[in-house]
């Protein structure tokens, strides 16, 4: 039998999940959501991850949670200018419900504002999610590595990238 090249497996598995379990899913919670944002440098990945939040998002037009992971993808297949409308949508949505905006939130909306060209707004975002993680409003586990990911953000901000 052939050897064949090891497929690209977490898009695909996360594919098959969110397809099987459709709008019943707990995106935050998913751990393909985990895999899709290791690899969010992928263009593979989020264009994959595109299409199927775009499915859900369908289902549930209401979750801000899944526009703004929507966004995510959005911004990461190159796709800025919808991204930007579904990170608005889903603030919008979060602040009907009285829900805040987490650091993670911040950061990929710095990431989003980023690619889209709007260096102040980026730079705004990362000053947010920077003071919310420094006040310790998360776990000490998680404060680290999300400070470390607002660091790298700010420097590809900086060198304009």
């Amino acid at each position: 039998m052939p050897i064949r090249p090891a497929p690209s497996w977490p898009p695909q598995l996360a594919a098959a999940s969110f397809r099987r379990l459709g709008a019943q899913i707990n995106w935050t919670n998913s751990s393909a959501v985990e895999l899709l944002r290791d690899r969010r440098n992928d263009r593979d990945a989020m264009a994959t991850a595109t299409a199927i939040l775009e499915e859900i998002v369908a289902m549930k037009p209401q979750s801000y949670n899944l526009r703004g992971n929507l966004a995510a993808a959005l911004s990461g297949a190159g796709r800025a200018g919808e991204a930007m409308q579904n990170l608005l949508e889903s603030e919008r949505l979060a602040s009907e419900r009285g829900v805040g905006i987490d650091t993670l939130f911040h950061l990929c909306a710095a990431q989003i504002f980023r690619r889209a060209g709007m260096t102040d707004q980026a730079a705004a975002r990362l000053d947010v999610a920077e003071a919310d993680r420094r006040a310790g409003s998360a776990e000490p586990a998680t404060r680290g590595p999300l400070l470390e990911q607002v660091a790298e953000e700010r420097r590809l901000l900086t060198r304009g990238q």
